[in-house]
């Protein structure tokens, strides 16, 4: 039986409280249908919310439109993308990882990148926890000793297998700007912290990647054609470590 977390505090949420009860049904359905994925995306056409809701076209149309402008749910050609769905389901360990990348080589390389026209410096997510932010040059900073734990640890990562990879080389400091790269490929980008870390394990066991993957902006820039790489591996049933 599949097991999918929602917090308590979903019903006192501000957004929660404006939307109206089909609206709210709607949400929470699909948070804890039977085809949510360990991804957090999943196909699901309009006919079968409208049967299990017992919805209108036009009371879908409404609902989907709100949780989406809202940067809650995104909708693709018959496919739901919770957008925070990580944040909340933060399943871990080896067998996890490998089964997320099974399933996101099912997923359509548009919904996996797809993003709503609104503005993704705003964090819209529910129970945000606070966060020491600042904008400068009207972009969304945040101080390195109020990241999240997963996005230090995986810019540390990075940077350790680079020194192990290249030791005669002097090791650079990390900045600021390190960890941000990291923190916009979960949160502006919306891939898993779980899929990061495969990513750049797999990058840096590579001959030529490792090469060419030395910092968090490459790994940022060139992250799609690693996922493809990585996806490839597992589909020929090659055997790659994701957990140095």
């Amino acid at each position: 039986m599949k097991t999918r977390i929602v917090h308590t505090r979903f019903w006192q949420d501000e957004f929660v409280n404006t939307l109206t009860p089909k609206e709210k049904l709607l949400f929470i359905y699909l948070l804890t249908n039977d085809r949510v994925s360990l991804t957090g995306m999943y196909e699901l056409p309009d006919k079968y919310i409208k049967a299990d809701l017992e919805l209108t076209d036009k009371e879908l149309e409404v609902a989907k439109e709100k949780l989406q402008k809202n940067n809650k749910i995104l909708f693709c050609d018959g496919w739901v993308k919770i957008v925070n769905h990580d944040k909340y389901n933060s399943y871990t360990g080896e067998p996890i990882q490998k089964a997320k990348l099974k399933e996101l080589a099912l997923v359509p390389d548009k919904l996996i990148h797809y993003r709503y026209p609104i503005d993704t410096s705003i964090d819209t997510s529910i129970d945000t926890p606070n966060k020491d932010i600042y904008n400068h040059k009207s972009k969304l900073i945040i101080k390195k000793d109020n990241q999240k734990k997963e996005v230090i640890e995986l810019t540390e990562l990075l940077f350790n297998l680079v020194s192990k990879n290249y030791p005669f080389m002097k090791s650079k400091e990390i900045k600021q700007e390190n960890y941000d790269d990291i923190e916009k490929l979960n949160r502006v980008d919306g891939y898993s912290f779980d899929i990061i870390k495969a990513v750049i394990d797999w990058s840096q066991q590579d001959d030529f990647w490792k090469q060419n993957i030395r910092s968090t902006k490459k790994l940022r820039e060139k992250f799609e054609t690693l996922l493809v790489k990585v996806s490839g591996k597992l589909n020929e049933r090659k055997v790659v470590n994701f957990d140095n």
